[in-house]
């Protein structure tokens, strides 16, 4: 007799050789479609009526519909309680705990695997292959999708196999193994990296390469490398040298461009030749009547600048004396203050015109009488009569 929920995913049980569905434990994270439904419906009904391949197939048609874990446990529990594929049940079971919810369902899984593998014991063996990389595919005899193992553990019919690792960037690997009955046959294998191409091109002239401690000459330049991490570097006279860390994968192919920079010169001006100073002669004093002339030139300008000081003054003292009439202290502030300004400007005035008179009275009675100053000529010496 079968039953089955509203909405959530079947299990299948042998109770007494009959097959019979009950509603899981575990709901669907949603209830499936009217299509899934139809699915479900027509696989049980197939099941009932032990029409059990039909039944498989139905199940695993919900199962990617839906991507609903319950539906594996129902194709391995019929694939090992009524079609007799002890192999086939133990991978949907595997499949099974893999994308189990619940530590129930994780415990439901390992059921099925133990009586799966209760039966395979009989006319199987257990293959086990560690593989480096782990991301290698794997295959059984020929590299076809029918031999590709999807895990790197699998049961197997006793005999002599080979098994097939590839990986991108490594070499192809075959390795015989003879599988026995009931027992676990274990294979390690490790993929050799296939070798990274490195290519250096440049444009300028006698650059020549090296990477790591291998001199590669002149560029262009190839190499053949392990995979990792390489330091290229490419030199040429009269040019800053080139570096560059590379990180090569296995079986990869790498171009490193290394144009390099012209050095900076730094451009040398000779010093122009040195020439003997000029002899620097003494001035001759300048003539009497042209100091005479600057002295009075300093005394009647300071005189100027006395008189002027003086004016100022005058209408400083005006200012004053106006100041001491007004009653408005703001008018009487600002007349002060520019009384006051020009009082200074006028002692400044009075100062500078003492000092040029001074000077003028100076130069003047300093100036030499007339004579002769003896100067340098092209063909000797000169006297000049000053006066």
């Amino acid at each position: 007799m079968t039953r089955n929920g509203s909405w959530m995913g079947l299990r299948i049980a042998v109770v007494v050789g009959v097959a019979w569905a009950a509603a899981p434990r575990t709901v669907a994270a949603q209830a499936p479609s009217a299509e899934v439904q139809a699915i479900v419906d027509q696989a049980t009904r197939d099941a009932r009526n032990r029409r059990y391949p039909q039944a498989v197939e139905g199940f695993k048609k919900a199962y990617e519909r839906t991507r609903d874990p319950a539906y594996l446990y129902n194709v391995a529990a019929l694939l090992l309680l009524r079609m007799r594929d002890p192999a086939g049940a133990w991978d949907h079971a595997m499949r099974y705990r893999d994308e189990a919810r619940t530590d129930e369902e994780r415990r439901e899984a390992d059921d099925l695997i133990a009586q799966a593998e209760v039966e395979l014991r009989k006319t199987h063996g257990k293959l086990v292959v560690s593989v480096l990389p782990t991301t290698a595919d794997l295959w059984l005899d020929e590299a076809t999708p029918a031999r590709r193992l999807t895990r790197p553990t699998a049961w197997v019919q006793p005999g002599s196999y080979a098994v097939i690792a590839r990986a991108p960037g490594y070499a192809e690997a075959r390795t015989p193994v003879v599988v026995r009955l009931g027992v676990m046959n274990e294979v390690s294998i490790r993929l050799v990296a296939e070798k990274a191409a490195l290519e250096v091109l440049s444009q300028t002239p006698g650059c020549r390469v090296r990477v790591d401690d291998q001199d590669l000459g002149g560029a262009p330049a190839r190499a053949s490398l392990d995979p990792g991490s390489h330091v290229v570097r490419a030199e040429a006279e009269g040019f800053d040298p080139f570096e560059q860390r590379v990180v090569l994968g296995p079986g990869e192919s790498l171009v490193v461009h290394a144009d390099l920079v012209p050095l900076a010169r730094e451009v040398v001006t000779a010093p122009p030749p040195e020439t003997p100073a000029p002899v620097q002669e003494e001035p001759s004093p300048a003539p009497s009547s042209a100091r005479k002339t600057w002295a009075w030139v300093a005394i009647g300008g300071g005189a100027a600048l006395v008189v002027t000081g003086s004016v100022l003054y005058g209408v400083a003292y005006k200012e004053m004396q106006d100041a001491g009439g007004l009653t408005d202290q703001a008018a009487y502030d600002s007349k002060v203050s520019g009384a006051r300004k020009k009082g200074y400007a006028a002692y400044g005035l009075w100062g500078v015109g003492a000092a040029a008179v001074a000077a003028g009275l100076v130069l003047y009675f300093t100036a030499p009488d007339a004579g002769a100053a003896v100067v340098p000529t092209p063909t000797g010496v000169a006297a000049v009569w000053t006066f």
